[in-house]
């Protein structure tokens, strides 16, 4: 009644709805309720359309929610079962070492075992070789002292020893004492001595500075080939150049080497 008296004074307002409702008041009256009808069915319609949106939106982001739960637990879930599968690998791995380790009595595998006692036994035969060479030397040094003794009571081995060198163009002879390193002057007049000289010469020094770029410093009773060869021919070592090195006139080098 409030709604219908509020309408009928707003067209009661003018004029002509005025007279226009005195004469059909009862079709004004449908009509007003009919408009009324309609917007209020309106804003209903519009209101629960918008709550079912709402819902449907909120039911969307529920089942989001879950979804992103579900596969954050099953991701989880695999990452905890790999992580017991490697260490039962792991395990298992172990196991097999440990196995190995006692049948072979070694740690690590057949392989190495057999390798360690290969080195073992090649080490037994160095020590071996070594500990025969330190006894000829005590032999040999035993008896050049006895011999030394000996030669003592001579007088005449009490002279230096002298060795001579002949020509072929000249009847002169020349001794040099052993002990007093100096270069020899040959007397050949030959044309191609000097060259054969210094083809000489060049190859001992190639062969000699090999030697010190390669094994300068070893064990000098041992070559680095541990063959018997080295730089310097079958055998030869430092102390056994020296002597020609002077003989040549490498003097500087006989002092490095010295």
């Amino acid at each position: 009644k409030n709604t219908f008296g509020w309408c009928k004074g707003f067209l009661l307002g003018f004029p002509k709805m005025r007279s226009l409702f005195r004469k059909n008041s009862f079709a004004l009256y449908m009509g007003a309720l009919l408009v009324l009808y309609l917007t209020v069915f309106g804003f209903y319609v519009s209101s629960s359309k918008q709550s079912e949106i709402e819902k449907l939106r909120n039911d969307i982001a529920r089942l989001e929610k879950d979804k992103a739960q579900r596969i954050s637990s099953v991701l989880e879930e695999a990452r905890e079962k790999t992580t017991e599968r490697e260490r039962e690998r792991e395990k298992e791995r172990e196991k097999e070492k440990e196995k190995e380790a006692e049948a072979t009595g070694k740690p690590g595998n057949r392989e190495h075992s057999a390798l360690a006692k290969e080195n073992e036994l090649l080490k037994e035969k160095l020590l071996e070789l070594e500990n025969g060479l330190e006894d000829k030397k005590e032999e040999n040094a035993l008896a050049a002292a006895v011999d030394g003794a000996n030669n003592n009571n001579d007088p005449e081995s009490k002279q230096p020893e002298t060795r001579t060198k002949s020509h072929s163009t000249s009847s002169s002879r020349t001794s040099m004492k052993l002990g007093a390193y100096e270069p020899v002057k040959d007397e050949w007049d030959d044309e191609t001595a000097e060259q054969r000289r210094n083809a000489v010469k060049a190859a001992f020094k190639h062969a000699w500075d090999g030697y010190r770029k390669y094994a300068w410093g070893t064990d000098e009773l041992r070559p680095v080939s541990r063959r018997g060869h080295n730089w310097l021919g079958q055998g030869g070592t430092i102390i056994d150049s020296m002597d020609t090195l002077i003989i040549m006139g490498f003097n500087e080098d006989y002092k490095a080497a010295r």
